[in-house]
């Protein structure tokens, strides 16, 4: 597997294939979750169920959990470990992850509309120019809003890209 260092989070993502060639069914598990056995007890509260009460569906759902956190666990350096290893699942552990290093959605697209509203007012910060706000607001919308750029492309690819598009631009 890719190991992950704590920087270039979009190309340690590729982990995704890597999980998905081992066992489809492990990347199922932590894109959905592990759905973890519950029983009721005599209360009627739903809880998780006893280790020594699993049948064998169940533990075939923790041996898959297990295998996916180890995985990831596998993958990332002391610093990330210390970050994901109080997760209980892999999900958890993948979530964490990405929150982190990519934020959740709604700060990707706080931060979207900031850079577009500062482009529309004109709002600029002590050295920057109109090039750079120009460039800030095409990478950012490019970034989060082309759905035929893959996973596999790198934050760098996407810039260079934006930055020949402006250059086309200028010419």
């Amino acid at each position: 597997p890719h190991f992950f260092y704590g920087d270039n989070y979009s190309h340690w993502k590729k982990m995704t294939i890597f999980i998905q060639s081992l066992n489809y069914n492990l990347w199922d598990l932590i894109v959905d979750g592990p759905n973890l056995a519950t029983t009721t007890n005599e209360h009627g509260e739903i809880i998780s169920k006893p280790r020594n009460k699993y049948n064998d569906e169940d533990r075939k759902i923790v041996q898959l959990n297990a295998k996916a956190k180890h995985i990831i666990i596998c993958a990332t350096n002391s610093n990330e470990f210390n970050r994901v290893s109080s997760c209980v699942s892999a999900k958890d552990m993948w979530d964490r992850l990405e929150v982190t290093y990519e934020g959740t959605n709604q700060l990707k697209e706080a931060k979207i509309n900031m850079f577009v509203h500062e482009y529309e007012m004109f709002t600029m910060h002590d050295n920057e120019d109109i090039k750079t706000m120009k460039k800030k607001a095409m990478i950012a919308t490019w970034d989060d809003s082309d759905d035929s750029s893959s996973d596999e492309e790198t934050t760098e690819e996407v810039t260079q890209i934006v930055l020949m598009a402006i250059e086309e631009e200028e010419d």
